[in-house]
C-alpha cells in the first residue's frame, strides 16, 4: 500500500498495509517527513488526530 493523505502544515497520515482478512491496518502519522506515530489498528478501533495549533 502506501497511500498518503496530507492533513495540514507538513502533517500526513500514511496507510502502510492492510491485514489479509481486512481486519487490521498499519498507519503512520508523520510531520515534515519524520514519523511521529506508528500503530496497527484492529477492526473497530479509532484513530483521532487533533491539531494542537487550532
Amino acid at each position: 500500500m502506501g497511500e498518503r493523505y496530507n492533513l495540514s502544515d507538513g502533517t500526513e497520515i500514511v496507510h502502510r498495509m492492510m491485514g489479509v482478512n481486512g481486519d487490521k491496518v498499519w498507519i503512520e502519522l508523520s510531520k515534515n517527513g519524520t514519523v511521529q506515530y506508528s500503530h496497527i489498528l484492529h477492526e473497530g478501533e479509532y484513530f483521532i488526530y487533533e491539531d494542537a495549533d487550532i
